[in-house]
């Protein structure tokens, strides 16, 4: 019962953890959004990509002291941005929540993967192709490490899949895309 007891201790110290910071993304995006209300901005209705500039900007101001927030926020705000075809704007977010993880400031292996994953997706929308690549390879190394071996988690599935399309679609690398498609294919 004693390593069963610490393991369930540390579980559920981490699903707090993890509620605690779904939380406060949730609010802090809340918040953003309530700054387009017309009565403070002179009866205008500010588009999303002011949103989420004037959010990301918030953001190294109001959360200095929490950097996985800052680094989580910057990738919801990112990915939001790239969605919305704004890859400028989503470079720059993602670049702020990367160099976090550089600095040291914030230590998740599967956060450091995700904004590895999205800032990919914003560099082939860039053409920085085989740097695409590179970044979802390291990416798939994080979350390889991460889930020793188990059964892929949707994380990484997806890493995976970007990373499979973009060998054979952008770099004609057709052999190891299609070796990493099938093995997605094997584990579903």
């Amino acid at each position: 019962q004693g390593a069963e007891g610490h393991n369930a201790r540390k579980a559920a110290r981490q699903a707090r953890h993890e509620a605690a910071r779904a939380v406060a993304t949730r609010d802090f995006l809340v918040h953003i959004l309530e700054s387009a209300d017309p009565t403070t901005t002179q009866g205008r209705d500010p588009p999303a990509s002011e949103l989420l500039r004037r959010g990301a900007t918030q953001i190294e101001t109001e959360l200095v002291h929490r950097p996985l927030l800052r680094a989580d926020l910057l990738l919801v705000i990112g990915r939001t941005q790239l969605a919305r075809g704004l890859v400028g704007d989503a470079a720059a977010s993602l670049d702020q929540a990367l160099s976090l993880f550089a600095d040291g400031a914030v230590s998740d292996d599967r956060a450091l993967a995700a904004t590895l994953t999205e800032r990919a997706m914003v560099s082939y929308e860039q053409g920085e192709l085989a740097t695409a690549v590179a970044r979802l390879e390291r990416a798939d190394a994080l979350l390889a490490d991460v889930e020793h071996g188990a059964d892929y988690r949707p994380q990484r599935e997806r890493t995976r899949g970007h990373l499979a399309d973009l060998l054979v679609v952008a770099l004609n690398r057709t052999g190891e895309g299609a070796a990493i498609a099938r093995d997605l294919v094997e584990r579903l």
